[in-house]
């Protein structure tokens, strides 16, 4: 009857709405996927710069010469 049609379009169209919903969802996760791949590259890059002041800091504290002008890196 008229009801149960009305009910199955009601259905058919709320299947409908969360399957682009879910696209959706799955589109803004790969993105978010993307952009913590980005971070932890980045993390990455400051953990060894981090190595590097550290050891800048140490041989200036003990009076040596920085290394980053004698070798050539991370030139000022």
């Amino acid at each position: 009857d008229d009801r149960t049609k009305r009910t199955v379009e009601s259905l058919q169209q709320q299947v409908t709405d969360l399957d682009i919903h879910k696209k959706e969802l799955l589109k803004f996760n790969q993105q978010l996927k993307d952009e913590l791949n980005k971070v932890r590259l980045r993390n990455e890059e400051l953990q060894k710069l981090n190595v590097f002041l550290k050891a800048e800091n140490d041989s200036l504290r003990n009076g040596d010469s920085p290394r980053s002008t004698s070798s050539g890196n991370m030139r000022r």
